[in-house]
């Protein structure tokens, strides 16, 4: 008759409660790796992008407003979560671009002080870690250069309605962001479009000192002949101040509108920004990217983890281009005649120039979690096995590894970014009698025409997406 030794039963026991432990601890795992990761943003937006690679307009708007849960751009979203604000910002562009500028506007507005403005290149690898890896409840964490594009393309929707007011208030808060990226080592070139329309601004509303401090700027960040010129007029209303006396020398010829004469201004938006991707990097080349930004501390934990082979993969966003989108030029004609047009910004290369920036303190921000990821994994395994037999002691090693794999299934980096932001503005100012004017503007194998009314001293503001 076979007998069972009492050492045999309670080995199978404590086997069979450390099964027991693995199971519970596996659900449990399962549970909250489906919970922590839901769809990525990219997934969220793809009806809209899809609509926009067709250029279709009203079918991007649609997606748009499915994503804010409305069934009209002329309703507010129900939804208060993390993708709120930016998918006011998505929606806020597509209006931009279908002449609806006062909804365009009321979008901004709604998006504005929901927005988190964190700039990487001056934050901890912990800080870069909660903000990479934020679920969709949390503030979106927008880069300097979106806040800019915000306040000045708002900035546009008031000068395209003619409302000065509106679009000083959007030419303040541009301010606070000028004063900002003074402060810190962010791209001051992204300035250069609303420093332009803020001169602009401040120009019609007879605010000179305020016009020609913008115009300056202008000039300092982007290619803007017309703001040369204006400042040139400007300065002879300020004799006594010696930078203005430059100014006015640089243009000699330069005059000031006369009485009977007013501005047709134009903007022409084309193609889409670069936007983020999940990036899973072999471990050992974020640690060369993170390097610069770690101590020999926080480096000895991640070099043993990846040298044990614990650890072959991390994960942090990546800023990808749009498939097959080109540079364009754009042309501008005014009752038939030519008008000069400038590049005047290239969202693309200074959100690159910003990525390349940070990458390293993004690759260090993911081995932040790694590291994290590996105490929990540790400690789930001493836990489990301190003082067990041999069956929990290999049910603590497991559990420990499968707390270590469902942080590293749950743990996806957050890719929102800005989807339908244009990638390149041009713009075009042209000084023409008061009165009915054609404008006819042409980019990205798109053509434009309009018929605008310019009163005496007053201006028409044109504005032109060619959403490729």
């Amino acid at each position: 008759m076979h007998t069972t030794s009492p050492s045999t039963i309670g080995l199978a026991s404590g086997a069979r409660r450390a099964l027991r432990w693995c199971v519970l601890g596996l659900a449990a795992l399962g549970l909250t790796a489906v919970v922590g990761c839901g769809p990525s943003y990219q997934g969220e937006v793809g009806e809209l992008r899809s609509a926009l690679d067709r250029r279709n307009l009203t079918a991007a708007l649609g997606a748009a407003n499915a994503a804010l849960g409305v069934d009209s751009e002329t309703q507010l979203p129900s939804r208060q979560d993390g993708l709120t604000p930016l998918l006011l910002l998505e929606r806020a562009v597509l209006l931009q671009a279908a002449g609806k500028y006062a909804l365009s506007a009321r979008d901004f507005q709604l998006a504005d002080p929901a927005l988190e403005v964190i700039d990487f290149t001056n934050s901890t690898g912990a800080d870069i870690a909660e903000f990479m890896f934020s679920d969709a409840r949390a503030n979106y964490a927008t880069p300097p250069y979106e806040k800019v594009m915000l306040n000045t393309l708002n900035m546009l929707n008031y000068l395209a309605q003619g409302d000065l007011s509106g679009a000083r208030v959007e030419a303040r808060r541009l301010e606070v962001l000028e004063t900002y990226f003074d402060n810190t080592d962010a791209h001051r070139e992204m300035l250069a479009l609303g420093a332009f329309l803020a001169g602009f601004t401040y120009e019609k509303s007879g605010r000179v000192d305020s016009a020609m401090i913008w115009y300056d700027l202008a000039t300092q960040t982007g290619d803007f002949p017309s703001a040369e010129y204006a400042l040139a007029y400007l300065s002879a209303l300020r004799p006594s101040d010696e930078t203005a006396a430059a100014f006015a020398a640089a243009s000699p010829d330069a005059q000031a509108p006369a009485d009977d004469e007013g501005d047709i201004l134009v903007v022409v938006a084309h193609g889409r920004a670069p936007y983020y991707v999940e990036q899973r990097v072999p471990a050992g080349h974020a640690l060369v990217l993170a390097g610069a930004y770690m101590s020999d501390d926080n480096r000895r934990v991640p070099n043993e983890l990846v040298v044990e082979g614990l650890f072959k993969w991390v994960n942090y966003p990546q800023l990808v281009a749009v498939s097959g989108q080109q540079y364009v030029d754009a042309s501008v004609r005014i009752d038939g005649s030519p008008a000069d047009v400038s590049l005047a910004l290239d969202v693309e290369r200074e959100s690159y120039d910003y990525y390349l920036g940070i990458e390293g303190r993004l690759a260090f921000g993911a081995l932040t979690r790694l590291i994290t990821r590996a105490v929990a994994a540790q400690a789930t395994e001493a836990a489990v096995g301190q003082g067990r037999d041999g069956g929990q002691a290999l049910a603590g090693f497991i559990l420990g590894k499968a707390v270590e794999g469902a942080m590293i299934v749950a743990d996806v980096p957050d890719t929102r970014s800005w989807n339908s932001l244009p990638s390149y503005y041009w713009v075009s100012r042209q000084r023409v009698k008061a009165g009915k004017h054609e404008v006819r503007v042409s980019a990205g194998g798109q053509t434009v025409e309009q018929t605008v009314d310019v009163w005496p001293g007053g201006f028409a503001t044109v504005v032109v997406h060619t959403l490729n």
